[in-house]
């Protein structure tokens, strides 16, 4: 099984920013070697409910404790930003073709 938040072909640690570019469509593309990989739609949703349900439980603490709605919303405006750096630690990223394989179909 592979490490969360690790490069399938080089080891190396996902860049957040970069997987702001991340859809169904354009998969990540590894800075260090070149390498395309896809998050699978299970890790992915994963993920997704694991994150909303941390942020939905902090929010209703907040609300419950009686805090200010400024307060309120500078913790959610800090969750909207760290999306990518929770992304890109607890997701696994699955080799979307092999590397070697793309580097033979590309010099073909």
């Amino acid at each position: 099984m592979r490490k969360p938040g690790i490069c399938p072909h080089c080891d190396i640690q996902i860049n957040p920013r970069r997987l702001l570019r991340v859809s169904r469509r354009v998969p990540y593309i590894c800075p260090a070697c070149g390498g395309e990989s896809v998050i699978p739609p299970r890790s992915g949703m994963t993920s997704v409910l694991v994150f909303v349900a941390a942020l939905g439980m902090l929010l209703i603490m907040l609300d419950f404790l009686g805090a200010p709605r400024v307060a309120i919303f500078a913790a959610a405006l800090i969750a909207v930003f760290a999306i990518p750096l929770v992304f890109a630690r607890i997701s696994r990223f699955e080799p979307e073709i092999p590397l070697q394989a793309a580097r033979s179909n590309h010099d073909a």
